[in-house]
């Protein structure tokens, strides 16, 4: 295919998953608001959240692990990939049955010893919900693996649709069944991972029996599992820790956190996830090709688009936390504290986006290569150091500590990683790091400044606070434009191509339907 081609094709594709993950991120975004609305952030809360901890993190894992590790394999061999895809079907629902007994047996006696401010009836509810997560994992990680074989062939739709019936899913269910108290929460996201695993099934057809040969490939990609899974582990384990320290400081304390943390991936998702998807197998073919310069090449335009594209929002969680999280969570029982309390997480988790997103396709050049021990070895040491960081901090400003310490250990993650990429690849240091540079040292003013608001911040009312965050949204919007000129050169130059090649995809499809 020509480049031009391929570059509107991108384009199209990446407009797609993009606008697909908008919904879903946006249904989810209701979710933790009636969440919000029927349990507060208090006891009952914090047994939910407590609950849904260590399964999402699980999951968030192996999703990640069997998205992109399994990615080259079925790219390499398009002729075997439906038996591939058995293989590995077979592995995972197999694999989750020890794992999903596992949890739910021992839930009593790691959840009150992970989160100290449950109550015993806390951590009791919390025991009891924790079977319905746990089961929860096997539809969620089988549609895991699914969307990596369609996302080898380039097919991006059913994952990101997927993800829109699934959170649906939970809000249709969690309002029918609120009566239930927090057992429909459970029985909300168990439907929502069936319904999305439902929708994919049509997808991936046939399941042919796997040969000798598509076995060993399959054992191939599960041996490269555990290394890759460490290395995309430390966001999670990162957050989890969070969680642990910040349930240890008072009752609502992992709540608050939690529902922060819930700003972050509508962001992520959508700037991060949704290109780095579409570009993975992009990623790969130079890794087959045996190209590093045009994989370092693909990556730095990844980087730059992605950067310009996330400040901005950085910048307006940290100016207009207190209207952000009103708008969202300030319903029924989550009181005017609370709404504080979680903004001042959200300003100081802010900057943290920035360094998350690109992450993502810096982890993706590395897998592409079929590389999963480097990161693995760096993602231990920078667990460790965020766990220092949150201990740290916590002691000296609490919550918001706990958050700004994953923010700085994030920020340096990335920079280790892109340094060590570059010098896997050509052996040299070739990308501009001085942008993202100056954004981890502007934080260490900002982020202060952003809790400074938070504290000082004031609920106006529901329509104020309206129209605070259509004012911050127009901010964003210049910021995002004038980034781009000012910063120029030939990387902005490529960051306003693919802009406009996104959005002019539109467009060409409705000229295509006509003719």
């Amino acid at each position: 295919m020509p480049r031009s081609g391929r570059q509107q094709g991108r384009a199209s594709a990446t407009l797609t998953v993009m606008t697909w993950t908008f919904l879903g991120k946006l249904a989810g975004l209701v979710r933790n608001s009636l969440l919000g609305a029927f349990f507060g952030a208090g006891v009952l809360q914090d047994a939910i959240q407590a609950a849904l901890a260590v399964p999402l993190a699980i999951n968030s894992v192996v999703n990640v692990g069997l998205s992109t590790v399994t990615v080259p394999f079925f790219h390499e061999d398009p002729q075997d990939a439906p038996g591939l895809n058995t293989a590995l079907t077979r592995f995972v629902v197999w694999a989750h049955v020890p794992l999903v007994l596992a949890l739910g047996i021992f839930a009593p006696d790691y959840l009150p010893y992970m989160f100290r401010s449950l109550t015993p009836h806390g951590a009791h509810l919390a025991s009891q919900l924790v079977w319905l997560f746990a089961i929860m994992l096997i539809p969620l990680d089988l549609t895991a693996l699914w969307t990596a074989r369609l996302n080898a062939v380039r097919r991006f739709t059913p994952l990101s649709a997927a993800n829109l019936v699934r959170s649906l899913s939970n809000v249709i269910v969690l309002v029918l069944l609120r009566r239930l108290g927090i057992i429909s929460t459970g029985a909300a996201y168990m439907a929502g991972a069936v319904l999305s695993l439902l929708y994919m099934f049509p997808s991936t057809r046939p399941f042919p029996p796997p040969t000798k040969e598509t076995w060993r490939r399959a054992w191939h990609a599960i041996r490269l599992l555990p290394t890759q899974m460490t290395s995309s582990v430390v966001g999670q384990i990162n957050f989890l820790v969070d969680k642990a320290f910040a349930a240890s400081l008072a009752t609502g304390g992992l709540a608050t956190l939690t529902f922060a943390g819930q700003f972050l991936e509508l962001p992520v998702s959508l700037f991060g996830s949704s290109l780095a998807t579409v570009l993975f197998p992009d990623f790969a073919q130079h890794a087959q090709d045996k190209d590093a310069k045009g994989l370092i090449r693909a990556v730095d335009r990844a980087l730059y688009l992605t950067w310009v594209a996330t400040l901005p929002i950085a910048l307006l969680l940290i100016g207009f936390a207190v209207p952000l999280t009103s708008v969202v969570y300030g319903y029924g029982r989550f009181r005017h504290a609370a709404i504080i309390a979680t903004a001042a997480i959200v300003a100081a988790y802010a900057i943290s986006l920035v360094f998350r997103t690109m992450q993502l396709f810096v982890a993706r050049a590395f897998f592409s290569y079929k590389n999963t021990r480097t990161l693995a070895y760096v993602s231990a040491a920078f667990i460790v150091l965020n766990a220092v960081l949150d201990y740290v901090l916590m002691h000296l400003i609490g919550a918001p500590g706990i958050a700004l310490g994953t923010t700085i250990d994030g920020a340096l993650y990335f920079l280790i990683s892109l340094y060590l990429l570059e010098h896997m690849l050509v052996g040299r240091h070739t990308i501009a790091v001085r942008p993202y540079l100056w954004t981890l040292l502007a934080a260490v003013p900002i982020a202060p400044l952003g809790l400074l608001l938070s504290q000082l911040g004031f609920v106006h009312g529901r329509l104020m606070d309206f129209v605070l965050v259509i004012v911050g949204g127009a901010a964003l919007l210049g910021l995002f434009l004038v980034l781009l000129r000012l910063l120029g050169g030939p990387r902005g130059r490529d960051a306003l191509n693919l802009l406009a090649r996104v959005l002019r995809a539109p467009n060409r499809r409705i000229a295509a339907l006509r003719r």
